[in-house]
């Protein structure tokens, strides 16, 4: 599964899949919440869940990476969107790269989740799970080299960053 998504990126190196646990309730952009304070406490949980999973695995610190959040569904015969999971994938993105909210200037993985250090994060579908809850897995690619150049243009060449003159 693994070697497909390595084949577009630029130099990848090392690789680390981590297995989200399964969640009562995961981010999706179709759900309404009725009150923000019911997001944020999922949000947290979800950072939390990828701080301790990351610590536990003992991935260095790098300087840049792509990130893929492979949704594994329930088993239900209808189509998928898996980016509707982004909301998810983003709060287990931030648990990785700034383990404590109070403390924002500490880093993890990564030195900041922005287009200089990470490219993704991005949504292959996976296989559903055959019991239980969706769940997702956070495949963490190590990539060798500055993700834009010089000129500030991005390494897909989709555009020139907005942050450079």
């Amino acid at each position: 599964m693994v070697e497909p998504l390595l084949a577009g990126l630029p130099a990848p190196g090392r690789h680390w899949t981590l297995l989200m646990p399964y969640a009562e309730e995961l981010l999706t952009s179709n759900k309404r919440y009725p009150h923000w304070s019911v997001e944020h406490r999922i949000r947290k949980r979800l950072r939390a869940d990828s701080t301790s999973l990351i610590k536990s695995m003992d991935v260095p610190r790098l300087q840049h990476a792509a990130i893929y959040y492979v949704l594994h569904p329930r088993k239900l015969n209808r189509s998928r969107d898996p980016g509707n999971w982004a909301s998810t994938a983003k709060a287990y993105v931030d648990g990785l790269v700034t383990p404590n909210p109070a403390l924002p200037r500490l880093r993890h993985l990564l030195p900041d989740d922005d287009h200089e250090h990470l490219l993704g994060p991005y949504p292959p579908m996976g296989a559903p799970v055959e019991t239980g809850l969706a769940r997702m897995s956070l495949v963490i690619v190590e990539l060798h080299g500055p993700l834009t150049n010089e000129n500030g243009e991005t390494v897909t060449g989709t555009g020139t960053s907005s942050y450079r003159s």
